[in-house]
């Protein structure tokens, strides 16, 4: 099915309120090509939202940039421990890489604040 390469949306936050509640209260960490918010929620699950702003260019642009840092993320996503909000804005910079460079940005950021599980057991 088509749908198999997609990020679940359960997986996903997308109300305005949830963003805005982890931009509030989450802790961050920037790159040159990514932003990384999280917060703890101390409950089962985790969930991730993607933001690219206007400046990035017109929709189809923004769109792109948006499918490709779903697939990154949904790349790690068994990785990710539980519990996390998870908020990835992109930068300017993030519209000119390659695939692999970008999940590679993000995958740096996520080991960065500690959310994969492998980083546990090392």
């Amino acid at each position: 099915m088509w749908r198999e390469w997609i990020m679940k949306r359960k997986h996903r936050l997308r109300r305005g309120k949830e963003f805005e509640w982890v931009f509030a209260n989450g802790t961050s960490l920037v790159n040159r090509t990514l932003v990384l918010y999280y917060k703890p929620t101390g409950q089962q699950g985790k969930r991730a939202g993607f933001c690219v702003g206007r400046r990035l260019g017109k929709a189809v642009v923004r769109n792109r940039l948006r499918r490709r840092l779903k697939e990154a993320c949904r790349l790690y996503w068994p990785r990710v421990r539980d519990g996390y909000l998870v908020v990835i804005v992109a930068r300017a910079r993030a519209r000119d890489l390659e695939f692999r460079e970008l999940e590679e940005s993000l995958g740096s950021l996520l080991r960065r604040a500690g959310l994969l599980r492998d980083q546990e057991e090392s």
